[in-house]
């Protein structure tokens, strides 16, 4: 016998496309809104390293202001607030690479 539980979500917002979709496996990524990327391009410049897609994408998963879905390995990030993510990534990048 299968133990069946309930599950909820509670969207608080319409979010209708990602801002960021990668395929790490094949080196391939995409930023669908400017003021996503900018955070990482200004990031690059201050360490003077680059974030791979595979980095970017494990960083992101543990992002508690974004919504992250996987499918045939592809990974789709979806936010409904700019400023939370913003301060995030900030946040998580200046813990892990200063």
């Amino acid at each position: 016998m299968v133990d069946v539980k309930k599950v909820s979500l509670l969207v608080k917002k319409r979010i209708r496309s990602p801002f960021y979709e990668a395929a790490p496996r094949l080196g391939l990524e995409r930023f669908y809104e400017d003021a996503y990327r900018m955070l990482w391009v200004e990031a690059e410049r201050e360490l003077g390293r680059s974030f791979t897609p595979q980095e970017r994408v494990d960083l992101m998963k543990e992002l508690e202001s974004v919504v992250h879905v996987e499918v045939d390995g592809v990974h789709y990030f979806f936010a409904p607030s700019l400023e939370d993510y913003w301060y995030e990534v900030s946040e998580l990048i200046e813990e892990r690479f200063q």
